[in-house]
């Protein structure tokens, strides 16, 4: 299994630490922000953004116990977080600012704007914050199988048709202006939500597996590693052949005197 160094440790706990402190602030900003009249009856819980947000929040707190107490053995558990997480804020990163940015009246309803801090809190810092962690302080490759990133890719989309269900039963409106169309054309957004959200998962997945040799370390630490070794055995080796070069031509002009 691949191990940080102690910098690398520390900063990954300090980005750790980062993201709790402006996540959890994000969280709770806008949680205390006052919903528009249609969309009171779901509540803060219907916004897929801020699903996202606590499961990161999860993530970054169980990386900080993970790092700190050493929890080697539940790198497992680290690893589904990670995917779940990442996966998940892929999702809301890629909808959110295309939509945000071009086709506004699709992702927020009438003129409510987020304050922009806030905006970033949410919608940026998860994402960004996600993959600095996973191509800096990884650990290791994933244990996670495509097989099990399918499922809960599935599971997920499922579990939350079904929430959206029970908390708007009767509501005039979905919490995203874009779902407010007819069942089939929904549950075909999902699908296709769905399957983005796979094809990033698997190429995640593969990139990180190629980033490590079978042993679980670092292929590029590898060859740079390898590489240096190389060069000193082979300057060593030069060194050597001149110095034999050297006593052999001393020993041949004693002889000749």
């Amino acid at each position: 299994m691949n191990t940080l160094s102690d910098k690398n440790i520390r900063l990954a706990l300090s980005l750790s630490w980062i993201f709790v402190f402006f996540g959890s602030d994000g969280l709770n900003e806008i949680s205390n922000l006052k919903l528009s009249p249609e969309l009171q009856q779901g509540g803060h819980g219907q916004f897929l953004t801020n699903i996202s947000l606590g499961i990161t929040l999860i993530y970054f707190m169980y990386n900080i116990a993970y790092h700190h107490f050493e929890l080697a053995k539940l790198k497992k558990l680290k690893d589904v977080l990670n995917a779940l997480a990442i996966t998940l804020e892929s999702v809301v990163f890629t909808v959110y600012w295309p939509l945000r940015l071009f086709f506004i009246h699709l992702i927020l309803p009438g003129k409510d704007m987020i304050p922009i801090k806030l905006d970033l809190k949410i919608h940026f810092l998860p994402f960004v914050s996600l993959m600095l962690d996973f191509m800096f302080f990884s650990v290791g490759p994933w244990e996670v199988t495509y097989t099990e990133g399918f499922t809960y890719i599935v599971g997920c989309t499922v579990a939350y048709w079904f929430w959206l269900e029970y908390l708007l039963e009767g509501a005039p409106t979905y919490p995203y202006p874009f779902l407010n169309v007819e069942t089939p054309i929904r549950a075909a957004i999902f699908a296709g939500v769905a399957v983005f959200a796979f094809l990033f998962f698997a190429f995640i997945k593969s990139f990180n597996t190629a980033s490590y040799a079978p042993n679980g370390t670092k292929t590029n630490t590898n060859t740079k590693t390898n590489t240096k070794a190389n060069t000193k055995t082979k300057t060593k080796a030069n060194a050597n052949v001149n110095v034999n070069a050297n006593n052999a031509s001393a020993k041949t002009v004693e002889k000749i005197n």
